[in-house]
């Protein structure tokens, strides 16, 4: 069922329900309700959620339960980075960093580049100083 899926696969990221809440722009009690069942999200939230945890909507929605496709969640993907103050040493995301890749998620393509560009040329600019 769907409140059960979604709470799997925020568990499996390592997200509290108040980091999705405020991905989603919306109450942690409304998002309460949509893994406890008492209410349900907008099309517009299922295509939200299905972005934040880079699923299909089927497989949010549980059509897909039969099948043995396995998914990526954050600490998959993001299972560390070397940090690069201290080299060689692996690092997880923090959780500002977390909320951050959630919310690039739900960027159209020209706002990922834009942001991608904005980052490049913020680097660059601390890179000079």
């Amino acid at each position: 069922m769907f409140p059960e899926k979604l709470k799997q696969l925020r568990v499996n990221c390592a997200l509290t329900q108040k980091q999705v809440a405020e991905v989603l722009n919306i109450d942690r009690s409304t998002y309460t309700y949509y893994e406890t069942g008492k209410s349900s999200p907008t099309i517009e939230t299922l295509i939200k959620l299905s972005k934040i945890f880079a699923v299909s909507i089927d497989t949010l929605l549980d059509y897909e339960s039969h099948t043995s496709e396995s998914v990526a969640t954050l600490n998959d993907v993001y299972t560390g980075y070397v940090k690069k103050n201290s080299p060689g040493k692996i690092i997880t995301l923090d959780e500002g960093e977390k909320t951050l890749l959630l919310t690039y998620r739900l960027l159209d393509e020209e706002s990922k580049n834009n942001t991608q560009e904005y980052l490049k040329k913020l680097l660059n600019d601390t890179e000079s100083k």
